[in-house]
């Protein structure tokens, strides 16, 4: 209860922060019901200064625990708010917060139930059972949430786990509410079988047959036992049981494999199982007709099927008309068909089918009914056209051959309208005629649906035809149209033709009555010609001329007429190009100009005629190309082209680009090219040293051929030239020496060679050569280093006596410097000789053709002029003894006198060792600081050499390749003088062969 003194405003109720109810004072107002239905408030006022409320809760449960609070505003200035609240605990046994749900799922699908109960205390356990039973933990597919065992899993749900699943809430004070849901469990039939258990039942016609199919579980939801029959969508049986039967009374023979399938099927799946009926039975003839209506001429499938088991040999015949003997036309087994294209003598014809086995024989017929249209009509007399004279009598018979089927009558009318009808034949009698300007035409007919014949006559009366308008000569101009018309008239109205070459002439296109037209296109071939008109009836005809003027631009006659022309010439000659055309009108301008080449115009000497004759004399190679004569009248103009050709022997093409002399490292490729200019194109052919390559086609296989076989020969032409590239690859030392390009045609030949030398790549020896020169400068470097430090930083005499001695090593090392260089200078040089791998003995002269400077010192220190070694490679003989060589003397003193230095400075370097090191010992800690100082400027000072190291590295190699090429330039000459001594000979014999 709650009590309230003094003058309020508002009362309030709140519940864990819900407003619960709201009272106003004075006049006392109910604002807000409580919000819970076991909850109440009353309220009572003793006096006018005080009010009770009492605030009161029915049937407690866990869901009462809480906060309440009441809220008292009074009416003071300001307002005064008070505020009470109290904690209410209830304690009891489990309520549900959350019960499980009823599910539905399918099998093999996992499920969960939850149960939430709240109390207090709150030691809550919960008890699942599954239809009044314990759940059974042991499944190792069911789960239950350990901690608190609100949540109860089942994984791989099958039929067996449909039922009620219950949970009830257990706490200290006693139990809660049992709340369940159940769980169905969806899964598909099981287990289907047939009974006789047969793919195939055999049954005789007209016998009964019962058919069992039962199933060991239906599924869930349960689904029902269906029979059907193939291709059919309707049950013939559904049952709400484990089994059905099938049951098939009076079985027919079109029943004979029929399939049967049983299956059970609810939402989940599908189980089925089917069997085929055999029936046996006797021969029976189905689908034949009786009689067959068809058009003639349409072809018609005679179809005998059967029934029967087993199967009916079926034959189709008919009877010969002049034996009544049976004539077989088709057989088969089952069923028999035949292909009848039917005249109209094939209606009526009788067909029978013959169908048996072992069982017995049947036979049916079909009768032919063939439609067709009536034939053979004809008039008596068979005149086209009935000529009489006004008042004349005359009679006319139309007879029909055949009715046809269903039956024509013959019929005769005028002007759509029925004269006489008659069966096979009827009669026209034609009586008094009277004359008509307009033609009466008597058609005499026969028809049914299929067609409809007649003949007929046109009755005229007798007048000649008379040309009104045709002209007797037109100008027209070619390949342009002209309507040429001409009008005739007569009684009866004649036939007018435009036809060429006279009145008997082919018909140009053009025909009518009274009337006709003709589109002319015509072509210079039709100038001069003649067209005619005539028109004609039965009583006679009459004719009229006209003559064609076409004008047309000039056609080239003669030799110009039959298209483009070559003409050749041998140079200085005289060429006459004709132009000779003729057009209408035929007074022609001739006019000469040279398409080709391209901007090239005629030559100065040259003379055009009147008569369209262009003269050109004295004609040279510069006069190739293609000339254009142009003839031109009023009408237009056209031209013909002649080529012009001058015959000239082989010249070689030489360019900035054309090599006598090529050079190629080995398993390299290499390309040689000759280009020669000549008229007919020449055959160029490759030889090596004389010898010609094998497989050219102009190469005789008799003759000496090289062995070489790794190239190429691709011969093009372009601006009238040919040229013949060798292309040889991964080349080898046999690819070496003088390939000559021969070129020839019927007018001269010449030739063009080139030298082609072979070098081994030494690159790696070079590499070594320079990277151990670099190595030992580097070394003597860090060695001149080293025993400066220890001589400045050694005390009294001693460093004295170190420092003395660095300029003398700085001297050798100089000199060692310079040794290394001209050993790697005379090495280098020795490489660019190609006989470098294969060294020739001293005496032969190719040795001494390398040198590297002006004057050698033999061993005695005499000096050896330039000109003794051109003497020597001059003539061939040997150099005197006392002549060293580059590559042997020289190089062999360098070598010795650097050995002898680097003895004699290594000999001083070891005496002084031992001494610096028993001084370095007894130098104090301070000088020893002053070492390591030094040490880190030596350091130092390093660093900034190695970048004039690798300078002096890059000199070293710039100064080997530019004493490589000079060396290459000393050699050079006797190469070239000893392959040109080699091309000659190969000339000599190349020339005796040919």
């Amino acid at each position: 209860m709650a009590s309230v003194q003094g003058a309020p405003l508002q009362s309030y109720w709140y519940f864990k922060g819900q407003l619960l109810y709201q009272y106003l004072y004075g006049p006392m107002i109910e604002i807000q019901s409580l919000v819970h239905s076991r909850m109440d408030v009353q309220y009572n006022s003793p006096n006018q200064y005080q009010f009770n409320q009492i605030f009161s809760i029915n049937t407690t449960n866990f869901l009462d625990n809480g906060t309440y609070t009441f809220v008292v505003n009074f009416n003071t200035q300001p307002v005064t708010t008070v505020t009470k609240s109290f904690q209410l605990y209830i304690q009891g046994p489990p309520i549900i917060l959350a019960a499980p749900i009823s599910q539905t799922i399918y099998y093999r699908n996992t499920v969960q139930f939850q149960c939430l109960a709240r109390a207090i205390p709150t030691d809550i356990q919960y008890n699942w059972q599954f239809n009044g039973t314990p759940v059974n933990t042991s499944d190792p597919r069911i789960n239950i949430n350990v901690q608190n065992g609100t949540v109860l899993t089942i994984t791989d749900v099958n039929q067996y786990d449909a039922g009620r699943y219950s949970c009830i809430p257990i706490n200290s004070i006693g139990a809660g509410p049992l709340v369940a849901a159940t769980l169905v469990v969806l899964y598909p039939p099981e287990i289907i079988q047939l009974n006789p258990a047969q793919n195939i039942i055999t049954v005789n016609q007209s016998n009964d047959l019962a058919v069992t199919c039962s199933v060991k579980d239906r599924g869930y939801p349960p689904g029902n036992i269906t029979w059907q029959q193939k291709d059919s969508s309707s049950n013939i049986i559904s049952s709400a049981s484990n089994s059905a039967i099938l049951s098939l009374v009076n079985i027919s023979a079109m029943e004979n494999s029929n399939s049967y399938t049983c299956s059970i099927k609810n939402e989940i799946g599908q189980l089925s199982i089917q069997f085929s009926l055999r029936v046996q039975v006797a021969p029976r003839i189905i689908g034949i007709k009786q009689s067959i209506t068809i058009i003639q001429n349409t072809a018609v499938r005679i179809w005998c099927n059967t029934t029967a088991n087993p199967p009916a040999i079926v034959s189709i015949s008919t009877s010969a008309a002049a034996t009544n003997n049976p004539v077989i036309l088709a057989q088969g087994t089952g069923q028999a068909s035949a292909n009848i294209i039917p005249t109209s003598a094939s209606n009526g014809n009788v067909y029978t089918c013959t169908a048996s086995n072992l069982l017995g024989t049947v036979q049916g017929t079909t009768t032919l009914n063939v439609l067709y249209p009536p034939t053979g009509l004809s008039l008596s007399p068979a005149n086209a056209v009935l000529t009489l004279r006004e008042n004349s009598t005359s009679t006319i018979n139309c007879t029909v051959q055949d009715r046809g089927n269903p039956q024509a009558n013959a019929t005769w009318m005028l002007n759509n309208q029925v004269i006489s009808v008659g069966t096979n034949a009827v009669q026209l009698q034609l009586n008094d005629v009277k004359y008509s300007a307009a033609t009466r035409e008597y058609i005499c007919q026969a028809g049914n649906q299929f067609n409809t014949i007649s003949q007929s006559f046109a009755l005229v009366v007798q007048t000649y035809p008379r040309i009104v308008s045709f002209p007797t000569t037109v100008a027209i101009t070619e390949n342009q149209n002209f309507n040429l018309t001409c009008n005739a008239v007569a009684s009866p109205l004649p036939n007018v033709i435009i036809s060429s070459q006279g009145i008997n002439g082919p018909i140009l296109n053009s025909q009518g009555i009274s009337t006709t037209s003709s589109i002319l296109q015509p072509s210079p071939s039709d100038n001069g010609k003649t067209l005619t008109c005539r028109a004609s009836n039965i009583i006679g005809s009459v004719s009229s001329v006209v003559q064609l003027n076409v004008l047309y631009r000039p056609l080239f006659t003669g030799v110009m007429g039959n298209g483009p022309t070559l003409v050749v010439a041998n140079p200085n000659q005289n060429i006459a190009l004709p132009c000779i055309a003729m057009g209408n009108p035929s007074n022609l301008d001739y006019r000469w100009i040279r398409v080709a080449p391209v901007g090239a115009s005629l030559p100065p000497n040259a003379t055009q005629f009147t008569n369209g004759t262009l003269l050109i004399p004295d004609v040279s190679v510069n006069y190739d190309g293609v000339y254009s004569c142009i003839a031109n009248n009023s009408i237009g103009n056209r031209n013909r082209n002649i080529t012009v050709r001058i015959t000239e022997p082989p010249t070689v093409i030489t360019n900035s680009s054309s090599l006598t002399s090529s050079q190629s490292f080995t398993s390299e490729n290499t390309v040689l090219s000759c280009t020669a200019r000549a008229y007919p194109l020449p055959v160029i052919t490759w030889l090596l040293n004389g010898r010609y390559l094998p497989g050219q086609p102009s190469v005789n296989s008799s003759v000496p051929q090289s062995s070489i076989s790794n190239f190429q020969i691709i011969n093009r032409v372009a601006n009238l030239a040919l040229t013949s590239v060798l292309n040889i690859t991964n080349v080898v030392a046999a690819n070496a020496g003088t390939y000559t390009c021969q070129i020839a045609n019927s007018f001269g030949s010449t030739s063009y060679q080139i030298a082609l030398r072979v070098q081994t790549r030494n690159d790696t020896l070079l590499l070594a050569i320079i990277g151990g020169a670099i190595g030992g400068v580097i070394v003597l470097l860090l060695i001149i280093i080293m025993i400066v430090l220890l001589k400045r930083n050694s005390k009294g005499g001693t460093a004295s006596q170190h420092s003395s001695k660095q300029p003398a090593i700085q001297k050798r090392y100089k000199s060692r410097e310079q040794l290394v260089q001209q050993q790697n200078t005379a090495q280098a040089s020795a490489h660019t000789n190609p006989d470098y791998q294969n060294p020739p003995s001293r005496h032969q002269p190719e040795q001494h053709e390398m040198k590297a400077e002006t004057s050698l010192a033999n061993g005695n220190g005499q000096e050896v002029k330039e000109s003794q070694l051109q003497e020597v490679a001059t003539t061939g003989q040997s150099p005197p003894n006392d002549i060293p060589t580059t590559t042997e003397k020289q190089v062999g003193n360098g070598q010795d006198q650097a050995k002898a230095e680097d003895t004699k400075v290594l000999q001083e370097i070891s005496q002084d060792d031992p001494k610096v090191e028993q001084e370095t010992d007894a130098v104090d800690p301070k000088v020893q600081q002053e070492i390591k100082q030094d040490d880190s400027k030596v350091q130092q000072e390093t660093e900034k050499l190695n970048p004039k190291v690798q300078q002096e590295i890059e000199q070293i190699d710039l100064k080997v390749q530019q004493e490589t090429a000079q060396a290459q330039q000393t050699v050079s000459p006797s190469i070239t003088a000893s392959f040109q001594a080699e091309v000659r000979t190969n000339r000599a014999e190349s020339e005796m062969l040919l």
